[in-house]
C-alpha cells in the first residue's frame, strides 16, 4: 500500500512538472523576462519599449541609462525560460544605439554590430517628419523599409549580409523631400 502511495505521488509530481514545462513553453516572452535577464547586468533597464517577433525570432527593445536603446534576441530553453542571447549563442545583446542629445544634431542615430555572417544595423528614427528611409549598405539599396514602432518610438533594424564596407542613407518626408542624408 505504501509503495502504491509513493508511486502515485511520483506520478503526480512528474505530471505537474510536465504540465509546468508545457505551460512555460507555450508562453511568449514578456517584459518580466527582459528584467529578469538583465537584473545582474551592469546597466539596469529603465524602460522596456516592447517585444516583437521578426523573421521567426523574438526581439526585445529596451532603454538603459544614458538614453541608449538596446535590442536583444530572446530564445527559449528546454524548460521554457527565456534567455537573452547574441548571434554567437552567448548571453548578450545584438545591437544598441544612443539617442540625439541636442537639437543641433540632425543626423539619425545609428549603430552597426557585426556578427559571423554580416551585421545588424539599428537606427532610432526620432524626427516625426521622416516617413521613408533609403539605405545603401555594401552596395545594396534597401527601400520601403518598415519602421518598428514601440512605445511611441520608431526604429529600423536591418540585417545586412557580408562585411562592413560602405553605408549611407537618405531620410525622406512623405512628399519625397530629403530631410537628412549621411554622409552629408
Amino acid at each position: 500500500m505504501i509503495a502504491i502511495k509513493k508511486l502515485l505521488i511520483a506520478i503526480t509530481l512528474i505530471a505537474l512538472f510536465t504540465a509546468y514545462i508545457f505551460y512555460n513553453r507555450s508562453q511568449d516572452p514578456t517584459e518580466e523576462d527582459v528584467l529578469r535577464n538583465t537584473k545582474s547586468w551592469t546597466s539596469s533597464v529603465e524602460e522596456v519599449y516592447g517585444i516583437i517577433q521578426q523573421d521567426g525570432e523574438w526581439l526585445a527593445f529596451y532603454r538603459i541609462p544614458h538614453s541608449i536603446t538596446v535590442v536583444a534576441r530572446l530564445k527559449q530553453n528546454w524548460m521554457g525560460t527565456w534567455k537573452m542571447i547574441n548571434y554567437s549563442g552567448q548571453r548578450g545583446v545584438i545591437a544598441s544605439v544612443g539617442e540625439i542629445l541636442s537639437d543641433t544634431d540632425a543626423l539619425i542615430p545609428w549603430q552597426a554590430s557585426g556578427y559571423e555572417n554580416g551585421y545588424i544595423l539599428l537606427m532610432s528614427i526620432e524626427n516625426p517628419r521622416i516617413d521613408d528611409l533609403v539605405i545603401t549598405a555594401n552596395g545594396k539599396e534597401y527601400k520601403n523599409i518598415s519602421f518598428i514602432e514601440l512605445a511611441g518610438k520608431r526604429f529600423v533594424l536591418l540585417d545586412v549580409k557580408g562585411t562592413w564596407n560602405s553605408f549611407s542613407y537618405q531620410a525622406l518626408s512623405k512628399d519625397g523631400e530629403v530631410i537628412v542624408a549621411y554622409p552629408k
